[in-house]
């Protein structure tokens, strides 16, 4: 037999070759016949080649490919012998070895049952172009160096969806490896073929040691978290550094054409190893291929942190100016004031001349001569007392009045902070690349010059007060170039302006469907792979949401002018809904049982859960090159506490026994990568989704409710992402962790972002992290709320629901005239027009916006927050919102019409909220604050927390469940179930967070949980 590649391990692969074993329901279920297959085993003779039939039958239906008969599971043959009443072979069973029976069951007879399954279930066997097809397939994919372990499955699930027979494991085993070698192969004779020995050479110079005794290439690695004026420095001589290297193999790194999978994966090898491990590599051409990736990624990162820290500069210098002038401001006000109280004085003073001058013009007693001589002696006074100080009063008022219009106060002090800005940035500024292809001129050739230290006198790119402000000849150098930085930080949020190397700043265009896959011979077949082929048609689709909007305000309407709705009242002119308080859950009962086991360290909880949902294996090596290493459990276990618990690498090392620093910081470097974390929290999920006892939480039996909030986090290191909040960190910075959690309570969904950011750009990435196959309805507060979010829910069939501020206050929105249901004097009506018009004519942007997301072209966070950033609307974006105002309507109706649907949406919010004091007892160390500063980093952290969490929820549900069984007595086990379900789940008294923690001692010897035994518990 030949050799079969590691990518499996050998019992995975034994699971791989054989049929599943069932639970009763799924024996049922699989194999029971449709009427089609039915028919033909009526027509079958022998009750070997029946028997044969229906056990082929039921294992492609649940794995999409044939087994041989040795592979058949007896369990299985003698239920098929007692459903279907094949009772002789009962006697053959028990007389015949199990090995001769099962040869029975194969030959010419099994060969022609399998052309008749497939013809009934409609799948092919695979044709030689379908198999290449496959391979080019499996190539396309090694590209995104997904890993050897996910391209086998990605393969198996590319034919289920073709319905093509799933070949063996070897088939599949030869593949991905032949698509690796051939993919490493091409690459490095790319690299030889187009790169010299000087070239080689020269790259090998980023080995050399610095006079700090680091490698020059370390010192590229590092990108400084501050905008401080020292870190700026750094990070620009490394960025131009980087730069130059991106340039000069710039057509090297080109024609290599990695894709930005593939380009992270070879550069994280870079990151993650050491100077010797990379220089003992054996060819010149691999070290040369990470090199190259590596000098891209880490220039596009140089390109991201650098505008990112620059726009958060230039932000912070407009609100330093800002407070200055209207501390300017209030400063000069009492003098301001009392030069107003003095002018209206001398106003008084004129009023009073003014009332004399006419009592004389209308003395009857004087001559017109002596008239003029008394009003000329009057106004003679007055002006040679006051003219000198009057005019220099009212000059001064004047002066002070064109300030404040002018805003000429905030740039006197943008003039005196611009110097030191601009001399801070100007060296980074000339590192941007821009693309020209999406962005727009003039501009786009202005600040080119400005990079090359040309500056035009281009003054109608700017607004008429910062003309003015520059035509002030007291104002120097420095405020103009602060004006072309601010104009450039204006047009890189309108999306004007756009780099080109970057992985957050590029044209929106840039994130979207290509091309290729968006023309007309591909756009079906795009749309296909994301099943939206049902919204290709918009007229259709939206006479069918004009029609169900109709009704819900025909009806909603109808309950209240028939008294039917009790919760609803009018105040102030406007309806409002009260909604009964839900009984607050009691957590007395569930605690009680938990406890009764005694207090248990968050070690063993990860060793028992480990037990029953083997996830360490989903701690594959960065490299992917060799799975049969599999991480050391141990280690794996104090990597999660480290970072789950906030302990960190070094602090975790010191408290544990067993546990050395240089292995666990090797594992966590090498193995903890996110991609790694979200599986294992999704195997976690879907473990828990299994226990019957999570039923218990159900709302509906056909949806599954969830809820998302963000919690403000303190930042306590440095970092770039982080941002000041005194309302959440006093005089520190943060973050905002996103949580994600459903009915059943666990965790399926978390994300770290700028505090700065709102909630609702990240809740459509959480939406599609769900793996539960039922109709999805999510709760959010008005954080987590835009037009576009609820329009993009929608078209995911996802219903979104969020608890609204001030609802009452909310616009409704309809397809027809508003006068049409003020005519029939409705309670709850429209006062906007949905656009119908603006939908249509964006509707093939729409489907690719969905499309993208879909398919994992990019994330709805990535599209939402460069459509977010843009200060006037992309017409897409404009779309979205319109779109939105559809099901938000429609939310709005339901939420004053369904009592229930409120109180579930208030209920599933607790839970939200719950699970953040979850996080607090978990993420105990260190003030509950940061200490880590990129993006991946804090995320990193956050995803060990949630394996913590969710492993503390399934170990709860277990337990339970095993109580439960436990319970003999029927009546006592229903009271059980319903103390349960009045309950929750996130209970976390009993674990043991802190203390020493000692990997020398052996895992208890046996399973903590029998997980057939649990899953025999039905609680429907």
């Amino acid at each position: 037999m030949p050799t079969v590649p590691n990518i499996l391990t050998k019992q995975e692969i034994v699971d791989f070759e054989s049929p599943a074993g069932f639970t009763n329901i799924q024996r049922s279920n699989l194999f029971e016949l449709t009427p089609d297959a039915q028919q033909y085993f009526n027509g079958l003779k022998s009750n070997y080649s029946k028997l044969s039939f229906i056990l082929q039958y039921g294992y492609f239906r649940h794995k999409g490919r044939f087994f041989k008969p040795e592979k058949y599971a007896v369990i299985d043959i003698k239920y098929i012998i007692e459903t279907y009443n094949l009772l002789p072979l009962r006697k053959c069973l028990r007389e015949l070895k199990v090995k001769r029976f099962k040869e029975k069951l194969g030959g010419a007879n099994a060969t022609r049952h399998r052309e008749e399954i497939l013809r009934l279930i409609g799948w092919s066997e695979m044709t030689q172009y379908q198999k290449i097809t496959l391979e080019n397939y499996a190539e396309w994919m090694a590209k995104k160096q997904t890993g050897r372990i996910d391209l086998l499955f990605s393969i198996v699930d590319y034919c289920w969806q073709r319905h093509w027979v799933i070949p063996s494991y070897y088939e599949l085993a030869k593949m991905v490896s032949a698509a690796y070698n051939q993919i490493e192969e091409k690459l490095e004779k790319l690299v030889e073929a187009v790169f010299s020995e000087s070239d080689c050479q020269e790259l090998m110079g980023l080995f050399d040691i610095t006079k700090k005794g680091r490698s020059v290439l370390k010192d590229l690695i590092r990108i400084e978290q501050s905008t401080r004026p020292k870190a700026i420095y750094r990070n620009m001589k490394s960025h131009r550094q980087i730069k130059d290297l991106f340039v000069k193999y710039r057509n090297v790194i080109d024609a290599l054409d990695l894709n930005e999978e593939a380009v992270k994966y070879y550069a994280g090898i870079v990151n993650k190893a050491s100077t010797k491990q990379l220089r003992e590599k054996q060819r010149r051409s691999t070290i040369c291929l990470y090199l190259l990736a590596f000098i891209k990624d880490q220039f596009y990162l140089f390109q991201d942190y650098a505008m990112l820290g620059f726009l958060k500069s230039i932000e912070s210098l407009n609100n330093k100016a800002k407070k200055y002038a209207l501390e300017r401001f209030y400063e000069d006000r009492n003098l301001y004031a009392a030069g107003v109280k003095e002018v209206l004085g001398d106003r008084e003073e004129m009023l009073s001349m003014a009332t004399e001058i006419l009592a004389t013009v209308e003395d009857s007693n004087l001559e017109d001569r002596r008239k003029l001589d008394i009003i000329r002696n009057m106004v003679v006074n007055v002006l040679d007392a006051q003219t000198d100080e009057f005019e220099s009063k009212i000059e001064a008022l004047k002066k002070d009045t064109e300030k404040q219009l002018n805003n000429e106060l905030y740039y006197e002090a943008v003039n005196q902070l611009a110097a030191n800005f601009v001399r801070a940035w100007r060296g980074t500024i000339a590192l941007f690349e821009f693309d020209s292809r999406y962005s727009k001129q003039p501009f786009l050739d202005y600040i080119k010059d400005f990079q090359n230290g040309v500056e035009s006198d281009v003054l109608t790119l700017f607004d008429k007060k910062e003309r003015q402000a520059l035509e002030n000849p007291e104002y120097g150098q420095s405020l103009y170039q602060f004006i072309v930085l601010w104009t450039m930080k204006k047009n890189m949020k309108s999306g004007a302006l756009n780099l080109v190397c970057s992985y957050d700043y590029r044209a929106l265009e840039t994130y979207m469907i290509s091309d290729a896959d968006w023309g007309e011979d591909t756009r079906i077949k795009t749309l296909e792979a994301a099943s939206l082929l049902d919204l290709l048609d918009p007229k259709k689709h939206l006479d069918y949401k004009k029609e169900k909007l109709r009704n819900k305000y025909f009806d909603v309407n109808e309950k209240i002018s028939e008294g039917k709705n009790e919760f609803i009242y009018k105040k102030d002119g406007r309806y409002r809904v009260k909604t009964p308080a839900i009984e607050n859950n009691s957590n007395k009962f569930i605690s009680t049982q938990i406890s009764e086991q005694g207090s248990i360290s968050i070690l063993q909880i990860l060793r028992d859960i480990e037990q029953t949902t083997p996830y360490i294996k989903h701690f594959q090596h960065h490299t992917k090159s060799n799975v049969a290493l599999d991480a050391n459990p141990d280690t794996a276990f104090a990597g999660i506490i480290a970072l789950g618990c906030n302990i960190g690498v070094s602090r975790m090392a010191e408290h544990s026994l067993g546990i050395t620093e240089s292995e666990l910081t090797d594992m966590v470097n090498w193995r903890f990568s996110n991609d790694n974390l979200k599986k294992i929290n999704r195997l976690l999920i879907e473990r828990l989704d299994e226990l019957d006892l999570a039923k218990v939480y159900r709302v509906e039996n056909d949806k599954i409710y969830s809820s998302s909030d963000g919690q403000k986090i303190t930042v306590a290191v440095d970092s770039l992402i982080s941002s000041y909040s005194y309302k959440y960190y006093g005089k520190d910075k943060g973050v905002t962790l996103y949580s994600f959690v459903d009915e059943r309570q666990g965790l399926f969904h978390t994300t770290v972002y700028s505090a700065a950011d709102r909630e609702a750009t990240y809740l459509i990435d959480g939406l599609l992290n769900n793996v539960s196959n039922l109709k999805q309805v999510h709760c959010s507060d008005t954080h987590g709320y835009t037009g576009a979010v609820f329009g993009v829910s929608d078209l995911l069939d996802i219903s979104f629901a969020p608890r609204l501020k001030r609802f009452e206050t909310q616009v409704k929105s309809c397809f027809s005239d508003k006068n049409y249901y003020e005519r029939r004097g409705f309670h709850l009506k429209p006062t906007d027009k949905i656009s119908r018009s603006l939908i249509e004519s964006n509707w093939d942007g729409i489907l690719r916006f969905m499309a993208t997301i879909k398919l994992g072209k990019s994330s709805a966070s990535q599209l939402f927050k460069r459509l977010n950033s843009y200060s006037i609307d992309h017409p897409l974006y404009k779309a979205l919102k319109e779109y939105g105002k559809i099901a938000k309507s429609l939310h709005i109706l339901t939420y004053y019409d369904d009592v229930a649907f409120r109180q579930k949406i208030q209920k599933q919010l607790n839970l939200v909220e719950a699970s953040n004091r979850f996080f607090k007892a978990v993420f105990w160390d260190r003030d509950h604050k940061f200490h880590v500063s990129t993006k991946k980093e804090l995320e990193q952290h956050a995803l060990c927390r949630s394996i913590i969490q969710n492993s503390i929820i399934l170990w709860n549900y277990m337990l339970l469940t095993e109580k439960m069984l436990d319970t003999k007595d029927i009546t006592e086990r229903n009271l059980m179930k319903e103390e349960i379900a009045k309950g929750s789940v996130l209970s976390w008294k009993h674990v043991m967070f802190a203390g020493q923690y000692d990997f020398t001692k052996k895992a208890r010897s046996g399973k903590r949980f029998n997980l057939r035994h649990l899953n025999t518990l039905k609680v429907a």
